[in-house]
Parts: structure tokens; C-alpha cells; sequence
């Protein structure tokens, strides 16, 4: 389990940093963005950050529990 959460905490954050990578070069390249695809890039950017937070979080907890047996 703990190598299950530490691949999809990678993973989760490479694609967090893929994700705003491309949007900050679309966007700095001064490509015309439709609003609606700049609006997925942002739901899609808290997402991720969201998942990768939880993520953290649950490794934590688990590495806490493990340190301090009750």
C-alpha cells in the first residue's frame, strides 16, 4: 500500500506539473484560448491539486500511525 500511494502521489503531480507547464506556454505564446478551454485547464489544475493534497495527506496520516502505535 505504501508504494501505492507514493506511484499515485508521482503521478497525480507529474501530471499536475504537465498540466500547468502547457497551459502557462499556450498562454504565454500568445495563442487565442477559448474561455471554455481555459476553464477546463483551471478545473482540471485545482483537481489534481486537490488529489495530490489528499494524497499527501493519507501518507502522512499512515506514516504517523505506523511511527506511534496505540
Amino acid at each position: 500500500m505504501k508504494y501505492v500511494l507514493l506511484a499515485a502521489t508521482v503521478i497525480v503531480i507529474a501530471l499536475l506539473g504537465f498540466n500547468v507547464f502547457i497551459w502557462v506556454i499556450a498562454q504565454g505564446a500568445g495563442h487565442n484560448i477559448p474561455s471554455r478551454t481555459n476553464f477546463i485547464f483551471g478545473v482540471r489544475t485545482v483537481v489534481l491539486a486537490g488529489l495530490a493534497a489528499f494524497l499527501i495527506t493519507v501518507k502522512r496520516k499512515r506514516a504517523n500511525k505506523r511511527k506511534d502505535p496505540e
